[in-house]
């Protein structure tokens, strides 16, 4: 939810993309800055990271490349078997 409010620019944008209603990114986000004990993101327009957030954002951008690479490289796998 974090990284996706941050790359659209709103709380709305967000909730369409993930198919949620604007209240539960936010309660999702208060969630993960409660939890962190930090403030991630301006909630401004547009949002935007705190430097506590961008290095979460870094972290977050980092994890979803390697799970693009292992989802091609199983997926090359998948192919190699037929």
């Amino acid at each position: 939810a974090f990284l996706s409010v941050i790359d659209s620019g709103s709380f709305e944008a967000a909730a369409q993309a993930l198919h949620l209603t604007s209240s539960a990114v936010s309660q999702r986000l208060k969630a993960l800055e409660s939890a962190l004990g930090v403030t991630l993101m301006t909630r401004s327009r547009p949002c935007r990271a705190t430097p506590a957030g961008q290095k979460l954002l870094q972290h977050l951008r980092r994890v979803k490349e390697m799970e693009q690479d292992l989802h091609s490289e199983y997926a090359g796998e998948r192919h190699s078997a037929l």
